[in-house]
């Protein structure tokens, strides 16, 4: 299962130690969108619906499967967007993962939540791969 962190889950962020036991392959990424603040001092990635290929459920497995069935959908910043910097990350046990990153980003599947896991196409160095990532609703 691949995720992309754009803020405080970054190796370099204040709460990376939360992925740091479960981070495997890392590659520097980048998606197009906007970043918002939270008021908290957090960054929230917006990207528009049509960006978005799948959305997050409370099966790991289900969602790390989806990473493997849908194709990247290159697409570059449009309108009031900018490419958004971050990584690219595999971790190598998500079932374990997921529930600490969910209740983290405060992300419930199907509630209404501060953030919503989606799966984005993520350009690495040229390539599209797919990555969870939580955005704004």
């Amino acid at each position: 299962m691949t995720f992309f962190f754009y803020g405080t889950l970054t190796s370099t962020g204040d709460a990376h130690g939360l992925v740091d036991r479960f981070r495997g392959a890392t590659e520097p990424a980048r998606v197009p969108g906007r970043l918002i603040e939270t008021g908290e001092g957090d960054p929230m990635l917006v990207v528009p619906a049509s960006a978005i290929l799948a959305k997050g459920s409370n099966h790991a497995d289900g969602d790390a499967a989806k990473c493997a069935k849908y194709e990247p959908v290159p697409r570059g910043p449009v309108a009031d967007e900018h490419w958004v910097e971050g990584e690219w990350v595999e971790l190598t046990e998500p079932a374990e993962a997921l529930p600490f990153l969910d209740l983290y980003e405060d992300f419930t599947p199907g509630q209404e939540s501060e953030y919503q896991r989606v799966l984005l196409s993520v350009e690495c160095d040229g390539k599209w791969r797919v990555a969870w990532a939580y955005v704004a609703p």
